[in-house]
């Protein structure tokens, strides 16, 4: 302690003396700074700078001036010529909505004469609109929400939202909300419009509509074409004038699907193909956009009689469901959205005159929805695998889109939104944060709902699917949307009944079909188009293989799984144990199965391999390698696993189809894994039973499917 106070005040002062120098070093540097400061400012005012120095600064002052104000120049020409931009394009577009005034102006009037008279159509209201529009082509319907030089029909538009959702067509929509999810697909018939396509249909329920909607298109061609005949409006004139549509669709496939589209019926195609795909969407798409834009205007229209009329009788303006949103599309994968929205900016942010939308976030929406660059191309041999997962496959995502005037905003908020494209997944925990939190349900004013892809749903979840289709069309409020314009039959719950579902796959499912028949309450009917099938196991490339076609008998579909279950365990395992039987593949479609054998297995202590969607990549290697060298005499392996990977399992000699695989191309291509030099004792078994038609027709035919289905055997062999 003693050493420690001598030595304290001895190190403090050593700490102390260097900063104590540098401080006055810093103050000896700032005076003597200051005082050569002074000197140079004193020899300068003693002696001052020649003429020739005071030239050369001024010139350089000159010429910064001059840069200067040529920069101000340049500036105040650029806001000049924006000004003069901007005051070009408020002047056309004060223009338009002036000749919407005009035109609005006239339909009040027209209204105002209609009431005190009490006729539906008097003579007075059409010589004011002829006189207004005698320019018009004939048979050409004026309608208050477009422009005197738009030609667009609003037929099915008025006869869907306008006249079917009066107060006095309730009664109607009651009836036909009970009775419809009752009416099944009527029989088979060859396709009208789509050739080598077959139609079911479920006829609407209100034929009057269908027949005046006939009537007008009837009196439209006859009125063009005088007496060569009753000739159906065009595409174009089907579309919104604001659509940017120019070429007319020739070729049939996508003609006839936009006809069933523009019926507003509801459309279950089950023959969606890669080939076919681009075409789908382009013309789902374009009526969606139609749909779109028609409400709005007719928004829009309203809202200036509103305005411009405070006593304005409210029933005419009726036009909005309980929130805004009015189209929603779901689809599997974040690629899909990317080209859906794609097609949507096609549609309406083309140039076209001075509205040309602008399309908001762009960049974000690329870099969310796109590819990015540390994913490599897809090289599979399988070109439809590289067709599905070629670009962002999350499946996880909510998009909510708004058009406006002059843009179109992406990641607007949902309940906000005209159009929502979403996932299942994403959509479903979406609409749960909103119900937990007692916000409004923003899917209770949906009018259009489109289902692109609904087979690849089975290898995420199609439970999410029916969750969403069971919480479409509530009756929760938003706080934007004013109470006196929404319909009547939407207070009554009945919003369902005016909404259309198009549904699109590559086959037909019995979850799909239920979601079609319990979910969907279209008073203008539905319709399944279908195929009949070849068959994929024509692709077999083994002509000597042999292949058993088993049936079980069930006397419900509730005792098909524990049937399939009790018939491998006391038939077919106990010949997989034998060492002829090695190198066998078991094929699983559904997980639950799966589990549901792994766990017997595992009580049973067979040796096994297992290979699924959860399996991870070292593990996978070990079991295909197990199963390569006969470690494992058998694999269990799932369709969800084959659909997401699509590899080459090697050393099969038997194949197990536990029951038909979704896929029926999956039949063969598990089937052609098979050596050739093996193929002479390899075998193939698959499990079926009178609830698997349609995955049977698939595979071996449709007609084949239906002579097996009812022949006395039980057993059928291809070779």
């Amino acid at each position: 302690c003693l050493c420690l106070c001598l030595y304290f005040p001895f190190l403090c002062s050593y700490k102390c003396v260097p900063s104590l120098f540098s401080s006055q070093t810093m103050m000896e540097r700032k005076r003597s700074k200051q005082t050569t400061s002074k000197a140079n400012q004193k020899r300068i005012e003693d002696d001052p700078p020649s003429n020739d120095e005071d030239a050369s600064a001024d010139e350089q002052k000159s010429m910064t001036d001059a840069k200067i104000r040529k920069k101000q120049r340049r500036k105040e020409r650029r806001e000049q010529k924006r000004k003069e931009k901007e005051k070009e394009n408020q002047k056309k577009i004060e223009e338009e909505e002036d000749e919407d005034g005009k035109r609005g102006e006239g339909v009040e009037e027209a209204e105002d004469e209609e009431d005190e008279g009490g006729d539906a159509e008097s003579e007075e209201d059409a010589e004011v609109n002829n006189q207004d529009h005698d320019h018009a082509e004939p048979g050409e319907r004026w309608h208050p929400v477009l422009k005197q030089s738009d030609k667009c029909t609003m037929e099915r538009y008025d006869l869907r939202y306008v006249e079917a959702t009066t107060e006095d067509k309730v009664p109607l929509l009651k009836e036909a909300f009970e009775k419809i999810p009752s009416i099944r697909f009527g029989e088979s018939r060859p396709s009208s419009v789509l050739k080598t396509y077959f139609e079911r249909e479920v006829a609407p329920f209100r034929d009057e509509l269908v027949e005046k909607m006939k009537a007008n298109d009837d009196a439209r061609g006859d009125a063009r074409d005088g007496d060569d005949g009753g000739s159906k409006p065009s595409l174009r004139e089907r579309l919104h004038p604001r659509i940017h549509f120019k070429n007319e669709v020739t070729a049939p496939f996508p003609a006839g699907m936009f006809e069933h589209f523009d019926s507003y019926k509801d459309v279950f195609f089950t023959e969606r193909t890669t080939k076919n795909a681009r075409q789908l969407r382009s013309m789902y798409m374009l009526h969606l956009v139609n749909h779109l834009m028609k409400a709005r205007a007719y928004i829009l229209q309203h809202n200036k009689i509103l305005e411009t009329q405070p006593d304005a009788d409210d029933d005419k303006c009726r036009d909005q469901g309980f929130t805004r949103p009015k189209a929603l599309l779901i689809v599997p994968y974040r690629h899909s959205a990317l080209l859906a929205v794609n097609q949507l900016a096609q549609l309406l942010c083309a140039r076209d005159g001075l509205k040309r939308r602008q399309l908001r976030n762009k960049k974000r929406f690329v870099v969310d929805y796109g590819v990015g660059e540390e994913k490599q191309e897809m090289s599979h041999p399988n070109d439809e695998f590289n067709d599905i997962f070629k670009g962002n496959v999350d499946d996880y995502f909510v998009l909510g889109v708004a058009i406006k005037n002059l843009s179109v905003n992406l990641y607007q908020r949902l309940d906000t939104s005209d159009l929502i494209i979403a996932s299942p997944l994403g959509l479903k925990t979406a609409l749960q944060k909103a119900l937990e939190g007692k916000k409004s349900n923003f899917l209770s004013g949906v009018e259009l709902v489109v289902v692109d892809q609904a087979d690849a749903f089975h290898m995420q979840n199609i439970d999410h699917l029916k969750y969403i289709f069971d919480n479409l069309n509530g009756t929760t409020l938003a706080n934007e949307v004013d109470i006196t314009r929404i319909r009547y039959c939407c207070h009554e719950g009945l919003s369902s009944c005016i909404r259309q579902t198009l549904m699109f796959s590559a086959f037909s499912s019995p979850e799909m079909n239920a979601i079609m028949r319990k979910s969907c309450f279209n008073i203008n009917g539905k319709v399944n188009i279908w195929r009949p099938r070849k068959g994929t196991i024509q692709n077999v490339a083994h002509l000597n293989l042999s292949q058993v076609f088993e049936r079980l008998s069930c006397s419900s579909h509730v005792d098909v799984a524990q049937t399939r279950f009790d018939h491998f365990v006391k038939t077919l395992l106990p010949l997989l144990s034998s060492d002829a039987n090695a190198h066998t593949l078991v094929f699983v479609p559904s997980y639950f199965d799966f589990v549901r054998l792994r766990n017997h297995l595992r009580k049973s202590r067979t040796k096994f391999a297992q290979v699924c969607e959860y399996t991870t990549g070292p593990n996978v290697s070990r079991a295909r390698s197990d199963f390569f060298h006969g470690r494992k005499p058998f694999m269990l392996y799932t369709e969800r696993y084959h659909y997401h990977n699509r590899p080459s399992i090697r050393s099969i000699k038997h194949i197990i189809f536990y029951s038909p695989p979704l896929y029926p191309q999956y039949y063969s291509e598990m089937l052609n894994m098979i050596s050739g030099s093996d193929a002479a004792n390899a075998t193939c078994t698959v499990l079926y039973s009178a609830y698997d038609g349609d995955k049977l027709g698939r595979i071996v035919g449709t007609e084949r499917a239906k002579a097996m289905l009812a022949s006395e055997s039980s057993k059928h062999l291809f070779t």
